[in-house]
């Protein structure tokens, strides 16, 4: 899927959120610490497992090409009673599993030795057809575990190190504002795709089932199973799907990155956002990136969500100066009451504000008469 030309992170109110805003940071967080405990955990599983791969991963494993034959032979149905005895022993050598399958299935005694089995076999004392049927199963079953062990082994080697940042393409999502950003009192940021890191982002896929790795690949296409692993950082239960979450992988987990300060283009904040918050957080924005745009998300009445609405942010010595030239004319001509004021101030500020704007400019004159300034 194309990379969205914007990703948006949703941020509950910290010091460290603080601190990571200004130092234009993210984080590349340990898959463990995730909220879901299925989350990159899913139980690696193998599909499709064939009499092809059985023919390539035992004689991987074990060296013994005539276990070839014996398997062709048993799939197509020509195996003689010493060839299959053959066979259940060869595979019982590397595999003790694949022996107390075959056993378990027979309805055999856990202690049944494979001497004792022959003898079955040779005096037709068990149904011929069934120990080839459970023969070809347990075998199937056993190289199947192989090959998830296998993985299992290298995901683990894998993600003792992997870290991993978290993105979504909405920046609306009224459930992801209530459960990420302490129920609409935190801030979303917004970044450009064009940079470095989000450039690298990957896709998350949503599904009802876990996912389930081609043995194909496994054991014909890739020396690196790499490309494999790494799709179980990117897959999510199909209940997340709301979320249309992107991924950006590192190497290195609990690992900071700075990324450019053009790179982060706007920041929404929530709708019970503290208004003290929203000044600080537009002080800290303002220094790293002018450019940066500033929303507010606002409830619709009758419906449940949130819509976006831009808005202007001017730090108090922008507006003192802004109202000063709006009041210059009135204060020149001797009108000092705050109340009359008001009425000549056109800024997008409560009442409350405007009156602290007014006294700050107010003060300032008095102490520029008494030369303290």
């Amino acid at each position: 899927m194309e990379l969205p030309n914007r990703l948006y992170k949703y941020q509950s109110l910290s010091i460290q959120s603080l601190k990571n805003l200004k130092r234009n940071c993210i984080y590349f967080n340990d898959p463990n610490n995730f909220n879901d405990p299925y989350d990159t955990t899913q139980k690696i599983e193998v599909e499709n497992i064939n009499t092809e791969i059985v023919k390539h991963f035992i004689p991987a494993t074990q060296g013994n090409a005539q276990l070839t034959k014996l398997i062709d032979k048993l799939e197509e149905d020509s195996i003689s009673k010493e060839e299959l005895i053959e066979l259940i022993l060869a595979c019982s050598i590397f595999s003790a599993s694949f022996y107390e399958e075959v056993i378990q299935n027979l309805g055999l005694a856990a202690n049944t030795t494979l001497n004792e089995m022959g003898s079955k076999i040779r005096d037709l004392s068990l149904n011929f057809e069934k120990i080839k049927e459970v023969t070809k199963q347990s075998l199937f079953s056993n190289v199947r575990k192989m090959i998830n062990n296998v993985l299992e082994t290298e995901r683990g080697e894998l993600f003792k190190n992997i870290g991993v940042a978290c993105f979504s393409e909405k920046c609306d999502d009224i459930l992801m504002w209530s459960y990420y950003t302490d129920g609409h009192k935190g801030f979303c940021l917004e970044f450009d795709t064009s940079y470095e890191p989000f450039n690298k982002s990957h896709k998350v896929e949503y599904v009802p089932n876990s996912i389930k790795v081609d043995p194909i690949k496994v054991l014909f296409e890739e020396n690196n199973h790499g490309y494999i692993i790494e799709s179980y950082l990117a897959t999510k239960y199909i209940d997340w799907k709301h979320e249309q979450e992107w991924r950006v992988i590192h190497k290195e987990k609990n690992k900071e990155y700075i990324y450019k300060p053009n790179a982060l283009s706007g920041v929404y904040f929530g709708a019970k956002i503290d208004f003290t918050d929203l000044e600080i957080i537009s002080l800290i924005v303002k220094g790293q990136n002018p450019n940066a745009k500033f929303y507010r998300m606002k409830k619709i009445p009758g419906e449940f969500k949130v819509i976006r609405e831009e808005i202007s942010y001017a730090s108090f010595q922008e507006a003192k100066v802004l109202v000063c030239n709006q009041i210059e004319s009135y204060l020149k001509s001797g009108i000092t009451d705050i109340k009359t004021l008001l009425n000549y101030i056109k800024i997008p500020a409560s009442e409350e504000q405007k009156i602290t704007i007014i006294e700050a400019i107010l003060d300032d004159i008095k102490l520029k008469k008494e030369g303290r300034k």
